[in-house]
C-alpha cells in the first residue's frame, strides 16, 4: 500500500458550502408549511371541497419529501466529512509502525469490501469493492463488488455505493451532482447540470437523474424493493418513488413532479412542462403531459388518492394539450381529463366533468 500527503481543506469546504444549502432548504420548505397543507375551500360545495382537498395533499406529500430529501442531505454532508477525514488520515499514515499494524491486521482480520477515492486518488481499496473520482469529487463504495464512480470534467461531486453489487455513478458535465444507492443490487446515476440528485434504497431500486449540461436540478429517488425513479431531459424534474415495486417518471420536459406511495403504484409526468402526477395508494396510476414529445400536453395534474385507482390527464393522442385535470378520491376508480382544459373529478358519491370547449 502506498503513501501520501493530501489537503482536505477542498472538501471541508464544499461540505460546509453544501450544509449551507441544506439549512436554506429546510429553512423555505418550513415556511411554506402552512399556507399549503391547509388550503380553504373557495365555498362550500363538494366540487370545492375536494379541490381543496387535493390542493392540501398535495402540500402534505411535498412535506413528506422535502422530510425525505432533508435526512438524505444530511447523509450526503456526512460523507463528505468523511472524505476529508480520509484525506487527514492518509497523511498520519505515514509511519513505519502504522505500516506495521496494518500489515499484522490484514493476517488477523478478513479483507472488507470498501473502497474510498478523492480528489482522483484511490485512498483505500479493499476486497472486491471499487472506488475512482476526479478532482474536487468523492467516490465511497461498501459492500462486495460494489461500486461508485465520478467521471468526466465535473466538480464537487459524489456517488456512494453502500450494498452487495450496489452501483453509483456520476457522469460528464455536472456540478454538485450526486449519485446514492443503498441496497444490494442498487443502481444510482446521475448526470449533466448542476445539484442534481439520484437516490436508490431498497434492494434492487434505480435512480436516474439527469439533466442538461447547462441545467439546473432535477432530483430522482426510489424508495422500496425494486422501485424506480427516472427523471431526464428536462430542469427542475422530481421523480420520487416511495414503495416496493413502484415506479415515478419525469421526461421530456421542465418543472414536472411525479409522486408515488404505495407498493406497485405508478406515476408518470412526462412530455410537457409543469405537469405534476401522484399516484397515493397501492396499485394506483397517474398520468400528467403528453402522449409523445411530438404531441406534448402542459400544465396537466393527475391525482389519485385511493387503491388500484387511475388518473389520466392530457393532450389528444395528436395533438397538444392543456390544463387538464383528472383526480380520483377512492377505490378502484378512473378520471379521464383528454384534451384542452378539461376537469374530470371522481369519488365513490358523484363525479364532476366540466370543460369550456365542450358542447
Amino acid at each position: 500500500m502506498s503513501y501520501l500527503s493530501a489537503t482536505p481543506g477542498i472538501v471541508q469546504a464544499a461540505a460546509a458550502d453544501v450544509a449551507s444549502i441544506g439549512s436554506s432548504l429546510s429553512e423555505a420548505s418550513a415556511s411554506a408549511a402552512a399556507p399549503t397543507t391547509t388550503v380553504t375551500a373557495a365555498a362550500g360545495d363538494e366540487v370545492s371541497a375536494a379541490i381543496a382537498a387535493l390542493f392540501s395533499s398535495h402540500g402534505n406529500a411535498f412535506q413528506m419529501l422535502s422530510a425525505q430529501a432533508a435526512k438524505f442531505h444530511s447523509q450526503f454532508v456526512q460523507a463528505l466529512h468523511a472524505g476529508a477525514g480520509a484525506y487527514a488520515g492518509t497523511e498520519a499514515a505515514n509511519a513505519g509502525p502504522l505500516q506495521t499494524l496494518e500489515q499484522t491486521l490484514a493476517q488477523d482480520l478478513p479483507a472488507p469490501n470498501l473502497a474510498v477515492s478523492v480528489g482522483g486518488l484511490t485512498l483505500l481499496q479493499s476486497g472486491s469493492a471499487t472506488a475512482s473520482s476526479n478532482l474536487g469529487s468523492v467516490a465511497i463504495a461498501f459492500g462486495a463488488n460494489s461500486s461508485a464512480s465520478v467521471t468526466g470534467g465535473g466538480f464537487l461531486d459524489s456517488a456512494i455505493a453502500i450494498g452487495n453489487n450496489s452501483l453509483a455513478q456520476v457522469g460528464t458535465g455536472g456540478i454538485y451532482d450526486t449519485a446514492a444507492a443503498f441496497g444490494a443490487n442498487s443502481v444510482a446515476y446521475s448526470q449533466g447540470g448542476f445539484s442534481n440528485i439520484a437516490a436508490a434504497v431498497g434492494t434492487g431500486s434505480l435512480a436516474d437523474a439527469v439533466a442538461g449540461s447547462t441545467g439546473i436540478p432535477n432530483f430522482a429517488s426510489a424508495v422500496g424493493t425494486n422501485s424506480v425513479a427516472v427523471s431526464t431531459n428536462g430542469y427542475l424534474n422530481m421523480a420520487s418513488a416511495f414503495g416496493n415495486g413502484s415506479a415515478a417518471y419525469t421526461e421530456n420536459g421542465n418543472l414536472d413532479t411525479a409522486i408515488t406511495f404505495g407498493a406497485n403504484s405508478t406515476a408518470y409526468a412526462v412530455n410537457g412542462s409543469v405537469n405534476f402526477a401522484d399516484a397515493l395508494g397501492a396499485g394506483s396510476t397517474a398520468f400528467g403531459g403528453g402522449t409523445s414529445p411530438t404531441a406534448p400536453g402542459s400544465y396537466a395534474l393527475a391525482s389519485v388518492v385511493g387503491l388500484n385507482s387511475t388518473a389520466y390527464a392530457s393532450g389528444n393522442l395528436t395533438a397538444l394539450g392543456t390544463g387538464g385535470l383528472a383526480a380520483v378520491f377512492g377505490n378502484t376508480l378512473a378520471a379521464d381529463a383528454t384534451g384542452n382544459v378539461v376537469i374530470n373529478i371522481v369519488t365513490p358519491l358523484f363525479n364532476v366533468v366540466a370543460s369550456p370547449f365542450l358542447a
